[in-house]
């Protein structure tokens, strides 16, 4: 299944470059945040098998040594590629299936900065316990019944 939410304005434009991604979670969410200095358009899909949020960035670049987070709360991994020449693809790899709130822009200093959030609490991994052992420690002996 794939949704397009459509190609929105980030502010102009002019050719952007994307100046660092954030992934934060708290009780409430998953946050995560784009920044592009100067401006652009941005393009969101949403995808499952495997579940992800894709954002594309028409007319945009990385900068040099943009550093990738990790996975926090919903986001389980977040990886960069370039579908056709001068789009930048951001993927958001979802730990489960959940559609992102609306995507909203807010001004910053040097251009703009993209706002993705998913709902729900931080998803924690299952716990594997490890098995329970019923064997007398090493060294001991059972008293035998008298």
């Amino acid at each position: 299944m794939a949704l397009c939410l459509g190609l929105v304005p980030l502010f102009g434009a002019d050719a952007g470059e994307v100046r660092m991604v954030s992934v934060d979670a708290t009780a409430a969410g998953t946050r995560a945040e784009i920044e592009l200095a100067g401006a652009g358009e941005y393009k969101t899909l949403s995808l499952s098998g495997p579940d992800r949020l894709v954002v594309d960035l028409p007319a945009s670049t990385a900068m040099a040594g943009l550093r990738l987070p990790a996975g926090a709360g919903v986001v389980s991994a977040v990886r960069t590629g370039q579908p056709t020449p001068g789009t930048l693809r951001i993927v958001f790899d979802l730990a489960r299936a959940g559609a992102a709130l609306k995507p909203r822009t807010e001004p910053t200093p040097s251009g703009a900065k993209l706002v993705l959030e998913w709902t729900g609490g931080a998803v924690t991994p299952v716990a594997t316990a490890a098995p329970v052992s019923t064997a007398a420690p090493a060294g001991s002996a059972a008293t035998p019944p008298a």
